[in-house]
């Protein structure tokens, strides 16, 4: 289905109506790096009929793919060898009408997130969320977001590089409920952040979002720059690009109406005990729509929330928003980080071993209950007479 840039260009030429089903590709590479320049023939969920009508590019695929297709297990690929595997039905009606969406990479050190073109076709390396508010873009890229993505996403290979799992690091994430004036300050500083690394990419080849991101780490640590690292951050203005970030941090941080900055471990329990009330404010019908105007229309069955945020529910492919459900978060790894964040829990309701297990995957119930009696015996928590754990009397 991949197309190299000079022969996708010379088949739009030969015939302009190829352009409805060549899209610009991009990986997680390419987002990363510099992009390839590569397209795709993507038929969507066309029919072989209606593919045909393209019959250059139903020949292409025809002589390219449909012999391997043949080859495979799966009947259905077997059948539709002209479609992808997984054409993706839902990701595509979320993204349908959307001039841009905001796209990050799955696996990758540093968190990042950007815009890209209605008509890219995205990798299943990179995360697609069918959203085109700079808003949203610009919590995503504070660091209040990446402390949650980090503690909730998983870990890759040997290195263990933090990879960006959807459920449990965009689903389940509470957006603040912003003020009409503080959203439209934090999107005017995203379209800022998003212009800035769009020009410094342009400029020279050297500037990649990876170099700069090691910049901003390196600024942000008070390590000296290598060589090459001075070299992008005076092409990419990194220190500018840093102060970007700080900003939209500060804004972030105002829009919970939380001081800034705080320690990585408050920001991680004031953002679940956050994410609990709005599981239960989202099980009495009270959602906050992501994408209003597509999701009630889907949905209908909740009442939508003036302000704030419900992301899509589906893992897989980045699909149709709808209600958001309680997603079971990953154990910390660390003792400091799951005895802060079980006492965050008891704080906002009483607490079981049974209910902890529950909300956490990866926890061991032995260390639950030390845990929870380690806090009882410091006077953090009480017992009730259910055999719960609730904050104590006087402790906030």
């Amino acid at each position: 289905f991949i197309l190299e840039s000079a022969e996708a260009l010379a088949l739009i030429a030969a015939d302009p109506r190829n352009a409805e089903v060549i899209r610009p590709y991009r990986n997680g590479r390419d987002i990363a790096q510099r992009p390839r320049g590569v397209f795709l023939i993507d038929f969507g969920v066309r029919t072989e009929t209606e593919a045909s009508t393209y019959p250059t590019l139903y020949d292409i695929v025809r002589t390219r793919v449909k012999p391997s297709r043949d080859a495979v297990r799966d009947k259905s690929s077997r059948e539709r060898w002209w479609q992808f595997a997984r054409a993706r039905p839902e990701l595509r009606e979320a993204l349908h009408g959307l001039a841009r969406f905001i796209c990050t990479v799955e696996t990758a050190r540093h968190r990042y997130f950007i815009f890209h073109d209605g008509a890219i076709a995205p990798d299943h390396s990179t995360l697609a969320l069918p959203v085109d508010d700079a808003f949203v873009l610009g919590v995503l890229s504070s660091w209040i977001h990446t402390v949650w993505a980090l503690a909730a996403g998983s870990k890759l290979g040997i290195d263990g590089t933090p990879r960006y799992n959807k459920g449990a690091c965009f689903e389940a994430f509470p957006f603040p409920d912003a003020s009409a004036s503080t959203r439209g300050h934090i999107a005017a500083l995203a379209e800022k952040l998003d212009a800035h690394r769009v020009a410094a990419i342009g400029r020279d080849a050297r500037v990649t979002m990876t170099a700069m991101y090691h910049v901003v780490e390196k600024l942000r640590a008070g390590v000296a720059l290598s060589p090459s690292e001075r070299v992008v951050h005076d092409l990419a203005a990194g220190s500018v690009l840093r102060d970007l970030h700080d900003e939209i941090d500060a804004a972030v941080a105002e829009a919970y109406g939380w001081s800034w900055p705080e320690p990585a471990a408050l920001v991680l329990e004031r953002l679940v005990v956050l994410h609990d009330a709005r599981v239960e404010q989202e099980k009495q019908g009270s959602v906050r729509w992501l994408r209003p105007e597509f999701q009630s229309a889907r949905v209908g069955t909740a009442t939508a929330a003036p302000e704030g945020l419900a992301p899509p529910d589906d893992e897989s492919d980045g699909g149709a928003p709808a209600v958001a459900t309680a997603v079971p978060l990953p154990w910390p790894g660390d003792a400091i980080g799951q005895i802060t964040t079980l006492r965050a829990m008891a704080g906002a309701n009483p607490l079981s071993v049974d209910d902890a297990m529950r909300r956490f995957s990866g926890a061991r119930r032995d260390i639950v209950h030390r845990h929870l009696e380690t806090l009882a015996l410091l006077g953090e928590v009480r017992t009730t007479t259910d055999g719960r754990y609730a904050i104590a009397t006087g402790v906030v």
